[in-house]
C-alpha cells in the first residue's frame, strides 16, 4: 500500500463505518469538533454517506436520541469529549440502538 496522509485516513474512517453493520444498513456517525477537522480534510460527505451514514451529528449539540439507529461516535481522546459521551448516557431515555466509539488519534 503507500498513499498520502489524507487518502490513509480516508481508508481507515472507511473502513470503522463498514465494521458496523447494521440490519438496516444506516447509522449515525457523532464527532466533536477536532474530528469534523480531520474527516473534512480526508474525505466527502459522500464518502461517509456511502457507507450507509444516515446522519452525521454533532457531539456539542443537544440531539435526539435515535433508538432504532445504530452510532458510531468518532472523538480526539480528550477530557471534554469522553465527558460529553458519558452525559449522553446519563439521561434516561436510551440514546441509540448500539454505540461504537473509536478515539482518534
Amino acid at each position: 500500500p503507500g498513499g498520502n496522509l489524507r487518502d490513509i485516513v480516508r481508508e481507515r474512517l472507511v473502513a470503522v463505518m463498514k465494521e458496523v453493520r447494521t440490519a438496516s444498513g444506516m447509522k449515525v456517525v457523532v464527532l466533536d469538533k477536532p474530528t469534523v477537522k480531520v474527516i473534512g480534510a480526508a474525505c466527502r460527505l459522500f464518502d461517509i454517506m456511502e457507507e450507509g451514514v444516515l446522519l452525521v451529528e454533532d457531539l456539542d449539540t443537544d440531539r435526539q436520541p435515535i433508538p432504532t439507529m445504530e452510532a458510531i461516535y468518532i472523538v480526539a481522546p480528550v477530557e471534554s469529549s469522553v465527558k460529553r459521551i458519558i452525559a449522553d448516557f446519563e439521561k434516561p431515555k436510551v440514546r441509540d440502538k448500539h454505540v461504537h466509539t473509536m478515539i482518534s488519534d
